[in-house]
């Protein structure tokens, strides 16, 4: 989507990659950085051999260009061992080289050596190694003038794999046991000192190693290079050995996994390891690394036509911290302009890492190769911070502007990750090829917060840029605890020519996104297709315990360009919570052509208020997404201004207020809310409505119960020409509207042309009141929808509507199926009248189907299905009962049935009553008692007397001291088991099976024969009904 001030932050992230490389132009052109030369006259320092080898060191007096023979020769190893040993300004000093393969050097006096001029071997490629475990000092004219390695070193000495230690604190004691093996290691003593370089630069040739191993080490105002060989910077605070072994053409160090390393600090300094071949590898081991105002470049530099090549890595392990600070800091792995072939990785392994005041790291290709992924594991933080205007504090892996080739991504392990004030970590492709994935894993929270002094957020981004061609990253986050807040955003889209990578987000715990910066960027996720872009947007998946989006924070995916826009996925066990203005959108924006993917939400409560937004749309060219929410236990919407929506045409919620009519060539997606409770209140809006000449999307509901009041509302309504989409409420309990502007609207409105949209619903009970509505009314010139009701009772009261009316033309349908009670209250209608603008249309038909239908005379309760100039509509109602309101040719202030025309002819009204009206089948009871006449054979006989028994109808006790007894007696029965439900079928069937019988008619009286027998007969006149345990009348002779 576009906001303004995230078009300004793609932009200014897209400048970005030419300063980066303009900075390499003028390093390349050696005036990157500035190193303070010291300008003096030759000074002599002193190199006093010690005598403690078989054969010592000779060294010519007072020479300013000396040759130092002499030493003792084992194989390839020559030695030598002072007890001063210092190189003055200017001076040069050079070791005899008789073809050895090491030159070992060892200082056994108090002093550090200071080396300020030019050290080197005469000829050869022996390499050197100068130990001095009082210090060693390279001063601001030092440089090296060897074919080899160099290490220098504090260690007390050098072990050779037969136990030998060439010490420098105990020399006497081992001249004779100087070896012919390579030493295997450095042997350290207690509080080793500290190797300063100042202002110095040294330089080792390509493939070669430069190893500075304190003690600590210092770099100050310095230039180190070893292209294409190795760098290795380390040391010791405590006793203890660091390994050595052969590293190819190079030497390489293994630092002990346990105790006390020094530490390291880099200052305005530069450090090159590029290689035009192969190798160029840089290693740090210390406890802590600090790099403030300097550049550090490892990769590949113009030279080779070699696609293959790869660079070394870059790798800094510090046991307590790396911290970089104040631009223009910067440490990357790259293939330079001009280059071919693979840069490698850049790898930091400490316990926390601090990027602040615009420090950079990161790897890069702006030639033609890969750029090396970068990889970060610090057990505790990582923090990149204090973004300034000389450029933001970041991590990247990225494809510059005419480079080709694939970025390999970032990689990020840690505790925590803190990303603020304008912080950043960047994968893009401003060239051609694919950018990296961003995987983050924080085993107890992300964080991102704030602007930096440019006012850009803090963000973590994925970008094809503008004249980019491949694919984005994808961006990964395992965490605890997420959030963004004061601004802070996750972006990838597409502003060239491929598609923007996902976003997905796993949480354990919580993901919170909150509030929006100084300049109005709000905190986000957003993914999208930029203006002039093709490509289809990325995914945006969140998974975590519970979500809060507030404060104009939210979840964006977006299309402007040409592409699909994403699909946004929440999935949480407990709550999704959108508040004060929190927001989740997907849309086709103006200028877009592609579908929205919608929107997937899956909790167990989700609530939405405060002018919260879920919504799906389209304002381009293609359809809007479905928005599928399914909450276990409730959906709750309230507040005015709260909505989730699905659309198609109107005013994007994205972009700047401005109208832009009928752009829109897309139907509005649908919305399905699956859950056990949904309430819609307070003046919220569940709303699927279309401003376009595309239809609406239907609003599906499946829940237990559904309540809306104060003004809570579900909509599918029409602006324009297209039809308003449906609604249906599969609804197992209940349907509960109350109160004035609520209800279900699937309506046409003023101006539009679009015909309503059809509501069906399906509950157990259906209560409607004090003013609350169900509504398919046309207030355009299009026909009104329909409406269908199946529930076991309905009520509307209080002047509750449903109403199916228009304007100007046919009004819609509405069937009502209410098996129970059908309640008609205080003022209630039921409408489907047509043509209430004074215009054409018929009425629509109104068909109810109910158990009974109640209401009040005299509370002008209507059910009208009338016209103006149109034609009545029809009515039929078929009823047990129907009490209160009663047909009429005109509305009256009774309660009336009308399907009436103002001038067109009326239409019909049916109604059939199937049961028995008790008021008007009831007949008039006598209002004084009288004998009951007796028969004829009753009468008594002289002497013998006779009685009258009344057995009743089973109402009444025969006496009022005796219990009811009914005229048939009721047996309970023990349910049939299968066996006996055989039996009862088996004997039917054989009953069926004997053939026809004569038809056989009740018995209906009864009559006396001659022979004085009673006779039972089905057409007697006076016959008395016969129960089966009925006492017969007897009358005594």
């Amino acid at each position: 989507m576009l906001i303004p001030t995230r078009l300004g932050f793609a932009i200014a992230m897209t400048s970005q990659l030419p300063q980066f490389c303009h900075v390499w132009a003028l390093v390349n052109l050696g005036i990157g950085l500035s190193l303070s030369v010291a300008s003096s006259t030759p000074a002599i320092a002193q190199i006093i051999p010690d005598n403690t080898l078989p054969v010592n060191s000779t060294v010519p007096v007072g020479c300013t260009n000396c040759l130092i023979q002499g030493g003792t020769l084992r194989g390839a190893n020559l030695f030598h061992s002072f007890l001063e040993f210092n190189v003055g300004n200017n001076q040069r000093v050079f070791f005899a080289n008789p073809g050895v393969e090491r030159i070992l050097t060892r200082v056994t006096g108090t002093n550090p050596s200071q080396i300020r001029g030019v050290l080197g071997v005469d000829v050869g490629n022996a390499d050197l190694f100068l130990i001095n475990p009082n210090g060693i000092v390279f001063g601001p004219n030092a440089r090296l003038a060897i074919a080899g390695s160099f290490v220098a070193t504090t260690a007390t000495g050098l072990l050779f794999d037969n136990g030998f230690t060439f010490s420098a604190v105990n020399p006497q004691a081992q001249a004779p046991l100087l070896t012919v093996n390579l030493p295997i290691g450095l042997q350290y003593g207690n509080n080793p000192k500290a190797i300063q370089v100042d202002r110095s630069a040294l330089q080792v040739p390509s493939g070669e190693t430069l190893a500075l191993v304190g003690g600590n080490v210092d770099i100050l105002g310095a230039r180190l290079r070893t292209l294409g060989g190795r760098l290795e910077l380390g040391g010791l605070s405590e006793a203890g050995v660091i390994g050595l072994s052969e590293r190819g053409s190079g030497i390489g160090f293994t630092f002990p996994s346990t105790g006390n390393r020094a530490n390291i600090t880099i200052t305005d300094s530069l450090i090159e390891t590029m290689t035009q071949t192969i190798g160029g590898e840089a290693v740090f081991n210390a406890r802590t690394v600090e790099v403030s105002r300097s550049q550090m470049y490892g990769g590949v530099i113009p030279g080779s036509v070699n696609a293959n090549r790869q660079a070394g890595d870059i790798t800094i392990n510090a046991t307590e911290s790396v911290q970089l600070t104040d631009a223009p800091t910067l440490i990357t792995n790259s293939v330079f302009p001009g280059a071919v072939g693979n840069s490698g990785n850049l790898n930091i392994n400490t316990r926390s890492l601090i990027l602040l005041k615009s420090a950079q790291i990161g790897t890069t290709t702006m030639g033609r190769g890969n750029a090396g992924k970068v990889n970060i594991h610090a057990s505790e933080t990582v923090t990149i911070d204090q973004s300034i205007l000389q450029g933001d504090s970041s991590i990247f892996n990225t494809i510059a502007p005419r480079a080709v080739g694939n970025a390999e991504g970032i990689a990020i392990n840690t505790q925590s990750l803190f990303i603020t004030n304008g912080g950043r970590i960047t994968s893009a492709t401003f060239g051609q090829g694919n950018a990296g994935s961003i995987q983050i894993t924080a085993n107890d929270r992300v964080a991102l917060d704030g602007i930096g002094e440019r006012e850009f957020p803090s963000a973590i981004v994925s970008q094809v840029a503008s004249r980019g061609e491949g694919n984005g990253g994808t961006i990964e986050i395992a965490t605890n605890t997420f959030s963004l807040t004061n601004g802070g955003q996750i972006a990838t889209d597409t502003f060239g020519r491929g598609n923007a990578g996902a976003v997905q987000v796993v949480a354990a715990n919580s993901i919170n996104i909150d509030g929006k910066n100084a300049v109005g960027d709000s905190s986000g996720i957003f993914s999208s297709v930029q203006p002039n872009a093709i490509g289809q947007g990325g995914d945006v998946r969140l998974q975590t315990r519970s979500v809060n989006i507030s404060n104009t924070g939210g979840l964006f995916a977006s299309t402007l360009g040409i592409g699909n826009s994403g699909l946004i996925a929440i999935q949480t066990t407990e709550t999704v919570s959108i508040t004060a203005a929190g927001r989740v959108l997907a849309t086709v924006e103006a200028g877009g052509i592609g579908n929205s993917q919608g929107i997937q939400i899956q909790t167990n409560t989700f609530s939405a208020s405060g002018k919260a937004e879920v919504s799906s749309a389209t304002f381009g060219q293609g359809n809007a997404g479905k928005i599928d929410l399914n909450a276990t236990q409730s959906v709750t919407l309230s507040d005015p201004e709260t909505v989730v929506r699905s659309r198609s045409g109107g005013i994007s919620s994205n972009s700047r207020p401005v109208f832009v009519p009928d752009t829109a060539i897309g139907r509005g997606g649908d919305i399905i809310i699956t859950t056990d409770q949904l309430t819609v209140t307070q003046g919220a809006i569940l709303d699927a409505q279309t401003e376009s000449a595309a239809s609406g999307g239907t609003i599906t509901v499946n829940a237990n119960r559904f309540e809306a009041n104060q003004g809570g509302q579900l909509r599918t309504t029409t602006l324009k020409t297209g039809q308003a989409g449906n609604m249906v409420l599969n609804l197992r309990d209940s349907l509960l509207l109350i109160g004035s502007d609520t209800g279900l609207f699937a309506n046409t409105e003023v101006s539009s042309t679009g015909r309503g949209g059809n509501i069906v619903i399906d509950p157990k009970q259906v209560i409607i009141r004090d003013r609350a509505t169900i509504s398919v009314d046309s207030r355009g010139s299009g026909e009104g929808g329909n409406i269908s009701i199946q529930a076991g009772s309905l009520t509307l009261d209080n002047r509750a509507s449903i109403s199916a009316e228009t304007f100007s033309n046919s009004g819609g349908n509405i069937q009502l199926i209410v098996p129970d009670l059908f309640l008609l209250r205080r003022g209630s209608t039921i409408s489907t009248t047509a043509g209430k603008a004074q215009s054409n249309g018929d009425g629509g038909n109104i068909a109810i189907i109910a158990g009974f239908i109640v209401a009040v005379p005299f509370e002008n309760s209507d059910i009208t299905a009338n016209a103006f100039t149109g034609r009545g509509g029809n009515i039929s109602i078929n009823t047990q009962g129907i009490f209160g309101i009663a047909f009429r040719d005109r509305l009256t202030p009774f309660s009336d049935i009308t399907a009436s025309s103002e001038f067109g002819l009326a239409g019909t009204v049916i109604i059939n009553t199937l049961g028995i009206d008790p008021v008007q089948a009831a007949a008039e009871l006598p209002t004084t008692f009288a004998t009951p006449p007796l028969a004829e054979s009753c009468r008594a006989i002289a002497g013998q007397g006779s009685r009258f028994v009344n057995l009743g109808q089973g109402g009444l006790p025969t006496n009022p001291t005796t219990a009811l007894m009914a005229d048939t007696l009721w047996q309970d029965v023990e349910p049939f088991e299968r066996g006996s439900r055989e039996m009862v079928e088996g004997g039917r069937n054989a009953i069926r099976s004997q053939g026809a019988m004569d038809e056989l008619t009740e018995a209906q009286g009864w009559v006396i024969g001659r022979d004085g027998k009673i006779m039972l007969t089905a057409d007697a006149k006076n016959g008395m009904p016969l129960g089966s345990d009925r006492t017969r009348i007897h009358c005594t002779p």
